[in-house]
């Protein structure tokens, strides 16, 4: 069915669990994982942390939409599958705004599922390959916010921008916090780590994915984040050649890169 094993969530109703056309998905060779859910918020909890390739939700249309909408806004990666008695139109549009990558009625045949997968994953397989081809690489998108003067609420700003744009987007956003002196976006988004901006303007020179994969830190939103330097001594080696060399590295970036500019360094 696929080149690798797929980890499924199946979210439905307590007692619909042991249903037959999810005991023939689970013994399908090429599932490696699959999970029963009975409760949406469960499900969706579970999507967050464990970020499977595939969520199929079969519960009333209301639940499904919902299910589906914060899978698409929270785990862009993880696709959705909604199951659903009813066929009309509007149930449909509902399903597929919400982030539904196909829409499957019931009762479920086996062969239906399976080819519905088929076409889900190599869809967006497809899709993958062509974003991430050489011809296709683009410059990502560069958005400075500036601050005349500190506790106006540019940290705030920019957060709020990079997890909304995720969200909207459905592509990779990195937040970069250029408060040399005072960064306090580790702080805003409860996120630490020892690797910090100091790491990659210290190796401005050689930056590769593979350096900033290790300074960048995930955040439960999707988001990455860039951090200011621990140490006011960190912030004073930092020279506005290197900055300008790790920007310019993140704008070569696929990912979008949202700053939040010092002082010294960033005039």
């Amino acid at each position: 069915m696929t080149s690798r094993s797929l980890r499924i969530i199946v979210i439905t109703s307590p007692d619909q669990l042991d249903q037959e056309w999810i005991n023939r998905l689970a013994r399908e060779a090429d599932v490696e994982r699959l999970d029963r859910v009975g409760s949406v918020a469960v499900g969706v909890l579970l999507a967050q942390q464990h970020r499977p390739d595939l969520v199929i939700v079969d519960r009333d249309v209301e639940q499904t939409e919902s299910a589906i909408r914060q899978i698409f806004t929270q785990v862009p990666s993880t696709l959705c599958i909604a199951v659903t008695p009813s066929a009309d139109v509007t149930s449909l549009r509902r399903l597929v705004i919400a982030g539904a990558r196909d829409v499957i009625g019931r009762p479920i045949q086996h062969a239906d599922l399976m080819n519905s997968i088929h076409a889900v994953i190599a869809a967006e397989r497809d899709r993958v390959a062509r974003s991430s081809a050489g011809g296709d690489r683009r410059n990502g998108r560069l958005v400075v916010v500036i601050a005349p003067k500190g506790g106006v609420g540019a940290t705030t700003i920019a957060a709020n921008l990079a997890v909304a744009l995720r969200q909207v987007t459905n592509t990779g956003v990195a937040l970069a916090d250029m408060g040399l002196q005072f960064g306090d976006v580790g702080v805003h988004l409860n996120i630490w780590s020892r690797h910090t901006l100091y790491d990659l303007v210290m190796h401005a020179h050689e930056l590769d994915d593979a350096l900033f994969e290790k300074v960048l830190q995930a955040h439960s939103s999707g988001i990455k984040v860039l951090l200011a330097p621990h140490d006011l001594e960190m912030a004073g080696d930092i020279s506005r050649e290197a900055v300008a060399a790790v920007v310019q590295g993140c704008w070569n970036d696929t990912r979008m890169w949202y700053a939040i500019p010092g002082h010294s360094s960033m005039k």
